[in-house]
């Protein structure tokens, strides 16, 4: 008989390698300033509206992106004060030189970990161009935000770790020139339809996908270095790629479309397994794992999901 594993031990296991987002990085505040400057000139016979902006694809630092802070939209404006409010000075170059000592930033939106408020003053940004240049980084938290473009994060080749919790990103296409990631946890991308861009990241230990509209995983297939899987509320139906995953210690995949679970049998590491409302024809597939892994499945699931 499979050995079966308490809530708690479970939760206990699927959060244990998630820190709670400090207190002190979500009390942020969102300067405001006038809108971009409009100046009206006249042509032959005709007068028009030009607007006075700043071409920022020249600059090469945060300090350029703060120094100009006046002339750049909105969004760009809001992401600068974040980081501004975030190295406690108003002073550009302060910002810049403590920003360049950073090798970990958060900067969640307006919930808190697990969806709780925060602050009233913390503003979503939805603008990650002034984060181009801070290549030295190796850990990213954006949850919690409205981001959708993903674009600027391309040139952080040395991230190993990315947290973009409940945010409206649908393409994932920047992140596959990041191959250095171990930990990505994209959880509550409800966009979030193609995976296939992971493909890239060999080197993660520990992928975060759930609550998305993810139909097909063959992308993790060349994952092997995967040690936590966490494919949730999703719409799989085939999982047949995490054959492959022979490193695999941990598994979530509750809330899906499975009925095959006999790909999990070559899964020697497995520690266990949370199968929980899937309709599943025959969970005896999965017998020879019952000395080494606790499984979750049928009418003995919580009645909250993990």
């Amino acid at each position: 008989m499979l050995r079966l594993t308490t809530v708690q031990t479970l939760f206990k296991r699927s959060t244990s390698s998630i820190k709670p987002i400090s207190r002190k990085l979500m009390l942020v505040f969102a300067f405001s300033l006038p809108l971009i400057f409009n100046q009206a000139t006249e042509t032959v016979g005709q007068t028009e509206t030009v607007e006075q902006s700043v071409e920022t694809h020249t600059f090469s630092s945060f300090l350029d992106w703060c120094a100009n802070r006046d002339n750049l939209e909105e969004s760009a404006r809001m992401t600068v004060d974040r980081l501004l409010m975030l190295t406690e000075t108003s002073d550009c170059n302060q910002a810049n030189e403590r920003l360049l000592t950073r090798t970990h930033l958060s900067l969640p939106g307006n919930q808190g970990f697990n969806g709780s408020p925060a602050s009233p003053t913390t503003s979503a940004i939805s603008n990650l161009e002034p984060l181009r240049s801070l290549t030295h980084l190796t850990s990213l938290d954006l949850s919690y935000n409205k981001i959708s473009d993903l674009s600027p994060l391309q040139s952080l080749t040395n991230l190993r770790a990315i947290r973009l919790w409940y945010t409206p990103v649908a393409d994932l296409a920047p992140l596959q020139t990041l191959t250095n990631l171990t930990i990505l946890e994209l959880i509550g991308t409800e966009q979030v339809t193609d995976i296939s861009p992971l493909s890239s990241l060999t080197q993660l230990s520990r992928l975060a996908i759930s609550d998305s509209q993810v139909t097909d995983i063959s992308a993790v297939r060349s994952l092997t270095q995967l040690e936590t899987l966490q494919i949730a509320n999703n719409q799989i139906t085939d999982i047949t790629p995490l054959s492959a995953l022979s490193n695999l210690k941990e598994l979530t995949m509750s809330n899906n479309q499975v009925t095959d679970v006999s790909p999990l049998q070559s899964l020697t590491n497995l520690e266990f397994a949370y199968l929980c409302r899937n309709p599943i024809d025959n969970i005896d597939v999965l017998r020879p794992l019952a000395d080494r892994t606790e499984i979750l499945f049928g009418a003995l699931c919580p009645a909250f999901d993990i």
